[in-house]
């Protein structure tokens, strides 16, 4: 069976510029996975995206590192 892939946007604004990039992952991708496939981390070299707060609409996660992505 096909694996199922989801449509995600990562996002980062700093002061001077910002970034939202739209992929697909596999369901079942982790945040910080899902972070490092959308290469934002290239586009915004000195910032630790480990160290980073996330959240996912507006909602900050307690333990994005354990956090697994699905649809909706």
């Amino acid at each position: 069976m096909a694996e199922q892939l989801i449509d995600i946007e990562v996002a980062y604004a700093a002061v001077d510029d910002q970034a939202l990039i739209g992929l697909q992952v596999p369901e079942g991708t982790t945040v910080p996975q899902a972070i490092e496939m959308s290469g934002i981390a290239q586009r915004f070299p000195g910032v630790n995206f480990s160290q980073c707060p996330v959240g996912i609409f507006a909602r900050l996660l307690d333990s994005p590192a354990e956090h697994v992505l699905q649809s909706g």
